[in-house]
């Protein structure tokens, strides 16, 4: 796996997930993840996608990704994460 290559794929899958609606994020959090393989350069690179909320007030989200890939001897993996903010709208719908 060429690193740059899936570093620059996980981190456009993480950018992305900060333009999904609230309501999207609220929904996946604390249910397992998304998976989704890319071919790039010649590659396959697993992009997983998992989300979880961030303490206990339901404001934020912690959305982690993983990139994973074949090496020369092993499979390879790259783990980023980032916190996205939830709309107060869909803190109360979350709260029920």
């Amino acid at each position: 796996m060429h690193r740059a290559i899936a570093y620059a794929a996980l981190a456009e899958a993480l950018n992305a997930t900060q333009l999904w609606p609230s309501g999207r994020l609220t929904e996946l959090a604390g249910r397992g993840s998304i998976t989704n393989s890319i071919e790039n350069s010649g590659e396959t690179i697993e992009i997983e996608i998992g989300v979880s909320w961030v303490g206990s007030g339901r404001s934020t989200v912690l959305v982690r990704g993983t990139a994973r890939g074949p090496s020369h001897w092993q499979l390879e993996r790259i783990d980023e994460h980032i916190e996205v903010p939830i709309s107060a709208d869909q803190q109360m719908h979350s709260k029920a």
